[in-house]
């Protein structure tokens, strides 16, 4: 082989093993609060409270809020937290509210006992088993005890209001095509209050997405193969 090829296939080779071992680029995405409130008619704007706050995008890091609501008849929760951490490879965010209403005396009342949200990212495995259903306890609507199912997306409609419960709100990037091996990029919302003014009321959000990039290496392109193999002709 002359030096000229020799070198080619050097270059090729250095290329090439750069291209299998190099993760993919880290990206994070989590987050978790306990209560986001927009209930204009009685004086709520867009109310967030105990938000942990998004982790950094790419070191992911640890960080948690607490505190309790006190609004009178038309939003209360005696003591909430949220935390999420993790970092590139894998991570947990969480939401936990103690007993609570929501329009309290009003024929839309919703009330519970306690409430614990989460969603995680396990790294890599063959199949994606990070859906968990959220936790809760003593949940009423309307007037009547609601029995949980635990599936997602569980729908129940009283008074023209719509209650969503374990809800997977879809965030999923427009090139992210199922790449990841362990693959959940839902927001996990334990409560959904939706009224048909626009008002809203999300009780117990939990997001923790990561690349995995720690898990696998980037598939090894063929057509690099291929130019290795026509320097040897």
């Amino acid at each position: 082989m002359s030096k000229h090829r020799r070198s080619v296939v050097a270059g090729l080779l250095v290329l090439l093993c750069a291209t299998a071992f190099t993760p993919a680029n880290a990206g994070v995405k989590a987050r978790a609060f306990a209560v986001r409130a927009k209930l204009d008619k009685y004086g709520l704007s867009d109310h967030l409270d105990c938000d942990s706050g998004w982790l950094d995008g790419s070191r992911g890091g640890s960080r948690s809020n607490s505190g309790s609501i006190s609004n009178g008849y038309v939003l209360h929760v005696d003591h909430m937290e949220s935390e999420s951490h993790g970092d590139h490879c894998k991570g947990h965010s969480s939401s936990t509210l103690d007993a609570g209403w929501i329009l309290k005396g009003t024929p839309n009342e919703v009330t519970w006992t306690r409430i614990e949200t989460a969603d995680e990212d396990t790294c890599c495995r063959a199949v994606d088993v990070d859906y968990l259903p959220a936790v809760i306890q003593g949940l009423t609507f309307a007037g009547r005890p609601v029995v949980v199912t635990g599936q997602p997306n569980q729908t129940i409609v009283a008074n023209g209001v719509t209650m969503v419960i374990n809800e997977r709100k879809s965030d999923r990037d427009d090139d992210d095509h199922g790449e990841h091996c362990d693959d959940d990029d839902d927001e996990h919302y334990a409560v959904h209050l939706k009224f048909g003014n626009g008002d809203e009321v999300i009780l117990g959000m939990a997001k923790f997405d990561s690349e995995d990039d720690c898990c696998k290496p980037t598939a090894t392109r063929r057509s690099t193969w291929g130019m290795v193999k026509a320097a040897y002709r």
